[in-house]
């Protein structure tokens, strides 16, 4: 683990040094306040710092308070470092936010336990983190094929029709499921057509830009949301998937017709010059569209809507 000693006398930074480094460590070291200070600022900073409490420049219990005044997802573990041992100035210490102290002088095995303290304490916090961040992942993304899922799809919806408002940079939304997709469980197996779901998302998610997103809303049914679109017109991230399937070679029986079931079609429409789907077939509404959608059942087919 990486550490920072702060102390101003010589003689104490390197048996602090030379303790910790016997036991693995990576040292780094400050001979003033405002060192350590410019050290923990850093975004490698020590996960761990030892601070005089007297140096010059900024005091230990300075440094502390300035350290903990940042905020942090994984803040350091700060031992004070004091000769003071009056319970008043332990109190002190601690408040400015000091995790421990050590008084002076200190005995080395003393020393390494409270680092060993510090230390679990520091990958605590990190296996902690990580946990909050493996959480937060499930909550908005589809667990099978990666993709966002469909209570985060609502709130980016609501977030981009909200920003098209106000900017009106354009905004299109692209809605595709797989033709005849349970003909592919039921035939092949649901493992198979699990396979079929992610190698779809990694087909779409290859022509999607930076700020493109995309959704499982459920089944097999996925959606695009593509931003500033009133320049170039609707994205080629809602027209290539479609395309892209129809030409792979693996997928041609050699006469010009698709092997697989999950052969999609694509619609796309844009402002008001919408096509309209096949004679027979009716479409349900967008979201937004509310009554003004002609009601139906859904057509298996791929829609875009451009918005604004």
């Amino acid at each position: 683990m990486r550490i920072l000693i702060a102390d101003d006398d010589l003689t104490s930074r390197l048996v602090l040094t030379g303790v910790l480094k016997k036991s693995g460590h990576d040292v780094v070291t400050a001979v003033d306040g405002d060192e350590a200070w410019e050290a923990m600022r850093q975004p490698d900073a020590p996960a761990l710092a030892i601070l005089d409490w007297m140096m010059p420049g900024l005091a230990g219990v300075e440094v502390c308070r300035r350290i903990r005044g940042r905020p942090s997802d994984q803040p350091p573990y700060l031992i004070l470092l004091t000769s003071r041992g009056e319970k008043a100035d332990i109190v002190a210490g601690l408040e400015a936010g000091a995790d421990d102290y050590l008084a002076k002088p200190f005995d080395s095995g003393e020393l390494r336990a409270r680092v060993d303290v510090g230390r679990r304490v520091v990958e605590l916090q990190a296996r902690l983190l990580e946990a909050r961040d493996e959480l937060a992942h499930e909550a908005t993304h589809d667990h099978l094929t990666g993709a966002l899922n469909r209570r985060a799809f609502a709130d980016i919806l609501a977030r981009a029709i909200s920003a098209e408002r106000r900017h009106h940079d354009g905004l299109a939304l692209g809605i595709c499921d797989i033709d005849t997709f349970k003909a592919v469980n039921d035939t092949h197996g649901h493992q198979v057509g699990d396979e079929v779901l992610v190698a779809l998302v990694g087909l779409i998610t290859a022509t999607l830009r930076g700020h493109d997103v995309l959704s499982r809303l459920g089944g097999d049914e996925f959606v695009v949301i593509a931003g500033h679109t009133r320049e170039r017109g609707c994205p080629e991230a809602l027209r290539a998937p479609a395309r892209r399937g129809r030409r792979s070679p693996d997928r041609n029986d050699g006469r010009g017709r698709d092997r697989h079931p999950e052969h999609r079609r694509q619609h796309v429409a844009r402002g008001r010059d919408r096509g309209r789907p096949p004679r027979g077939r009716r479409c349900r509404p967008l979201p937004g569209q509310g009554r003004r959608a002609e009601p139906g059942p859904t057509c298996r087919r791929a829609e875009a809507e451009l918005i604004g």
